[in-house]
Protein backbone atom coordinates (compact mmCIF):
# COMPACT_ATOMS: atom_id res chain seq x y z
CA UNK A 1 0.00 0.00 0.00
CA UNK A 2 5.82 -6.73 -7.32
CA UNK A 3 7.19 -14.07 -11.36
CA UNK A 4 9.79 -16.38 -11.29
CA UNK A 5 13.46 -15.39 -12.26
CA UNK A 6 14.31 -16.52 -15.89
CA UNK A 7 17.59 -16.32 -18.15
CA UNK A 8 15.93 -14.35 -21.06
CA UNK A 9 15.97 -10.51 -21.99
CA UNK A 10 12.22 -10.11 -21.13
CA UNK A 11 12.52 -11.79 -17.71
CA UNK A 12 15.59 -9.53 -16.54
CA UNK A 13 13.32 -6.44 -18.21
CA UNK A 14 10.32 -7.81 -16.24
CA UNK A 15 12.33 -7.98 -12.85
CA UNK A 16 14.03 -4.61 -13.47
CA UNK A 17 10.55 -2.99 -14.04
CA UNK A 18 9.45 -4.57 -10.69
CA UNK A 19 11.32 -3.22 -8.51
CA UNK A 20 11.41 -0.02 -10.07
CA UNK A 21 7.94 0.47 -9.77
CA UNK A 22 8.04 -1.14 -6.20
CA UNK A 23 10.44 1.56 -5.46
CA UNK A 24 7.49 4.07 -6.78
CA UNK A 25 4.99 2.86 -4.12
CA UNK A 26 7.52 3.33 -1.06
CA UNK A 27 6.82 6.21 -0.80
CA UNK A 28 3.06 5.97 -0.37
CA UNK A 29 3.87 3.27 2.05
CA UNK A 30 6.60 5.30 4.08
CA UNK A 31 3.87 8.25 4.50
CA UNK A 32 1.07 5.70 5.06
CA UNK A 33 2.94 3.95 8.29
CA UNK A 34 4.44 7.47 9.42
CA UNK A 35 0.99 8.67 9.55
CA UNK A 36 -0.93 5.94 11.05
CA UNK A 37 2.41 5.30 13.71
CA UNK A 38 1.40 8.94 15.26
CA UNK A 39 -2.02 8.04 14.55
CA UNK A 40 -2.98 7.25 18.23
CA UNK A 41 -0.80 9.72 20.04
CA UNK A 42 -2.30 12.38 18.14
CA UNK A 43 -5.73 11.55 19.06
CA UNK A 44 -5.01 11.10 22.78
CA UNK A 45 -3.60 15.09 22.76
CA UNK A 46 -6.92 16.24 21.08
CA UNK A 47 -8.55 14.13 23.77
CA UNK A 48 -7.37 16.48 26.33
CA UNK A 49 -8.06 19.25 24.94
CA UNK A 50 -11.31 21.63 24.99
CA UNK A 51 -13.79 20.28 22.98
CA UNK A 52 -16.92 22.03 22.99
CA UNK A 53 -18.95 24.39 20.69
CA UNK A 54 -18.83 23.92 16.99
CA UNK A 55 -15.67 22.30 15.02
CA UNK A 56 -13.78 24.89 12.99
CA UNK A 57 -13.38 23.35 9.12
CA UNK A 58 -10.25 21.77 8.68
CA UNK A 59 -7.18 23.80 6.71
CA UNK A 60 -4.76 23.39 4.34
CA UNK A 61 -1.43 24.81 3.66
CA UNK A 62 -1.06 23.58 0.10
CA UNK A 63 -3.22 24.30 -3.42
CA UNK A 64 -6.14 21.67 -2.30
CA UNK A 65 -8.30 23.03 -0.24
CA UNK A 66 -10.65 21.59 2.59
CA UNK A 67 -14.43 20.56 1.52
CA UNK A 68 -16.95 19.40 3.40
CA UNK A 69 -17.61 19.57 7.64
CA UNK A 70 -15.30 17.28 8.51
CA UNK A 71 -15.09 13.32 10.13
CA UNK A 72 -18.81 12.78 11.65
CA UNK A 73 -18.86 10.76 14.98
CA UNK A 74 -21.26 8.55 13.78
CA UNK A 75 -23.30 8.07 10.26
CA UNK A 76 -23.14 5.01 7.65
CA UNK A 77 -20.96 2.30 8.34
CA UNK A 78 -19.92 -0.46 5.36
CA UNK A 79 -18.53 -3.82 6.31
CA UNK A 80 -15.23 -5.02 5.22
CA UNK A 81 -15.04 -7.93 6.45
CA UNK A 82 -15.53 -10.04 3.69
CA UNK A 83 -12.84 -8.35 2.06
CA UNK A 84 -9.86 -9.00 5.22
CA UNK A 85 -9.20 -12.59 3.17
CA UNK A 86 -9.67 -11.83 -0.19
CA UNK A 87 -8.52 -7.90 -0.22
CA UNK A 88 -8.41 -8.47 -4.85
CA UNK A 89 -12.12 -9.19 -4.62
CA UNK A 90 -12.54 -5.38 -3.92
CA UNK A 91 -12.54 -4.62 -7.75
CA UNK A 92 -14.78 -6.48 -10.35
CA UNK A 93 -12.51 -7.42 -13.29
CA UNK A 94 -13.96 -5.21 -15.80
CA UNK A 95 -13.48 -2.28 -12.99
CA UNK A 96 -9.60 -2.92 -12.78
CA UNK A 97 -9.76 -2.89 -16.60
CA UNK A 98 -10.73 0.49 -16.70
CA UNK A 99 -8.11 1.75 -15.05
CA UNK A 100 -5.23 1.09 -16.55
CA UNK A 101 -2.95 -2.54 -17.55
CA UNK A 102 -1.54 -4.54 -14.96
CA UNK A 103 0.44 -7.36 -13.39
CA UNK A 104 -1.98 -9.91 -12.04
CA UNK A 105 -3.31 -8.01 -8.67
CA UNK A 106 -1.16 -9.24 -5.87
CA UNK A 107 -3.04 -9.68 -2.16
CA UNK A 108 -0.61 -9.34 0.84
CA UNK A 109 -0.38 -7.42 3.91
CA UNK A 110 0.93 -4.19 4.92
CA UNK A 111 1.42 -2.34 8.47
CA UNK A 112 -1.98 -1.16 8.55
CA UNK A 113 -4.10 -4.29 7.69
CA UNK A 114 -4.69 -6.49 4.53
CA UNK A 115 -4.10 -5.24 0.94
CA UNK A 116 -4.47 -5.51 -2.49
CA UNK A 117 -1.84 -3.73 -4.91
CA UNK A 118 -2.31 -3.61 -8.65
CA UNK A 119 0.88 -3.03 -10.81
CA UNK A 120 1.13 -1.58 -13.60
CA UNK A 121 2.22 -3.20 -16.88
CA UNK A 122 4.78 -0.49 -17.99
CA UNK A 123 6.83 1.01 -15.47
CA UNK A 124 6.73 4.40 -17.32
CA UNK A 125 3.31 4.59 -18.44
CA UNK A 126 0.70 2.25 -15.99
CA UNK A 127 0.45 3.74 -12.81
CA UNK A 128 0.23 1.30 -9.68
CA UNK A 129 -2.28 1.54 -7.12
CA UNK A 130 -3.04 -0.14 -3.79
CA UNK A 131 -6.35 -0.93 -1.66
CA UNK A 132 -5.77 -1.50 2.17
CA UNK A 133 -8.14 -2.65 4.58
CA UNK A 134 -6.98 -0.76 7.94
CA UNK A 135 -7.47 -3.32 10.54
CA UNK A 136 -4.62 -2.84 13.08
CA UNK A 137 -6.82 -0.47 15.45
CA UNK A 138 -6.29 2.78 13.64
CA UNK A 139 -9.53 4.77 12.57
CA UNK A 140 -10.23 7.14 10.01
CA UNK A 141 -10.36 10.06 12.43
CA UNK A 142 -6.86 9.45 13.33
CA UNK A 143 -5.64 8.83 10.00
CA UNK A 144 -7.47 12.68 8.90
CA UNK A 145 -5.85 14.19 12.63
CA UNK A 146 -2.74 13.39 11.19
CA UNK A 147 -3.04 13.74 7.46
CA UNK A 148 -4.33 17.82 8.30
CA UNK A 149 -0.43 19.22 8.46
CA UNK A 150 0.58 17.59 5.04
CA UNK A 151 0.95 20.33 2.46
CA UNK A 152 -1.79 18.44 0.56
CA UNK A 153 -5.11 17.67 2.54
CA UNK A 154 -8.54 17.84 1.64
CA UNK A 155 -11.91 16.21 3.15
CA UNK A 156 -15.26 15.44 1.72
CA UNK A 157 -18.18 12.91 0.95
CA UNK A 158 -18.73 10.52 -1.26
CA UNK A 159 -22.75 8.71 -1.33
CA UNK A 160 -22.63 10.23 1.80
CA UNK A 161 -19.60 8.58 3.30
CA UNK A 162 -16.66 10.68 4.69
CA UNK A 163 -13.18 10.76 2.44
CA UNK A 164 -9.52 12.48 2.86
CA UNK A 165 -7.09 12.54 0.57
CA UNK A 166 -3.56 13.59 1.49
CA UNK A 167 -0.10 13.78 0.01
CA UNK A 168 3.56 14.84 1.79
CA UNK A 169 4.57 16.74 -1.25
CA UNK A 170 2.40 17.99 -3.76
CA UNK A 171 -0.51 15.50 -5.04
CA UNK A 172 0.61 15.25 -8.87
CA UNK A 173 2.34 11.73 -8.66
CA UNK A 174 0.84 10.09 -5.26
CA UNK A 175 -1.87 10.70 -3.22
CA UNK A 176 -4.03 8.48 -0.19
CA UNK A 177 -7.58 8.63 0.34
CA UNK A 178 -8.67 7.50 3.24
CA UNK A 179 -12.88 6.35 3.33
CA UNK A 180 -14.36 6.32 6.90
CA UNK A 181 -15.92 2.74 6.92
CA UNK A 182 -16.90 2.51 10.82
CA UNK A 183 -15.46 3.93 13.83
CA UNK A 184 -12.98 0.58 14.11
CA UNK A 185 -11.58 0.67 10.54
CA UNK A 186 -10.94 2.27 7.64
CA UNK A 187 -9.80 1.69 3.94
CA UNK A 188 -6.84 3.53 2.03
CA UNK A 189 -7.15 4.16 -1.81
CA UNK A 190 -3.60 4.77 -3.07
CA UNK A 191 -1.72 5.83 -6.05
CA UNK A 192 1.68 6.30 -7.58
CA UNK A 193 1.17 7.87 -10.84
CA UNK A 194 3.77 6.83 -13.74
CA UNK A 195 5.87 9.55 -15.42
CA UNK A 196 4.25 8.67 -18.93
CA UNK A 197 0.49 8.31 -17.46
CA UNK A 198 -0.84 11.50 -19.43
CA UNK A 199 -4.85 10.27 -18.47
CA UNK A 200 -2.90 10.54 -14.71
CA UNK A 201 -0.05 12.85 -14.28
CA UNK A 202 -0.69 15.70 -12.25
CA UNK A 203 -4.03 14.79 -10.50
CA UNK A 204 -3.03 11.88 -8.45
CA UNK A 205 -5.67 12.95 -5.84
CA UNK A 206 -8.78 13.14 -8.37
CA UNK A 207 -7.67 9.91 -9.67
CA UNK A 208 -7.75 8.26 -6.19
CA UNK A 209 -11.01 9.52 -5.67
CA UNK A 210 -12.62 8.60 -8.56
CA UNK A 211 -11.37 4.82 -7.78
CA UNK A 212 -12.20 5.17 -4.26
CA UNK A 213 -16.40 5.85 -5.39
CA UNK A 214 -16.04 2.17 -7.11
CA UNK A 215 -14.35 1.47 -3.68
CA UNK A 216 -17.50 2.94 -2.10
CA UNK A 217 -20.01 1.64 -4.16
CA UNK A 218 -18.46 -1.86 -4.36
CA UNK A 219 -19.15 -1.97 -0.40
CA UNK A 220 -22.00 -1.03 -0.55
CA UNK A 221 -23.36 -3.56 -2.73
Amino acid sequence: MLGSPGKDVYSDRIRSQRRIQAKGMKPLNRMLQATLAIGAAAVLLTSCSDTEGTPSPATTTGATTTTGNGSPAGGTELDIAKYVDAPCDILKPDQVAVLGTFEEPEAGQSVSGPSCTYTGADVLKDSSYEIVFVTNGSTYEEIVENSKAKPIHSESTISGIPIASSDGTDGLRNCTTAIRTSDKDAVLVQISVAKNDAKNNGQACTSAEKLTETVIANLKG
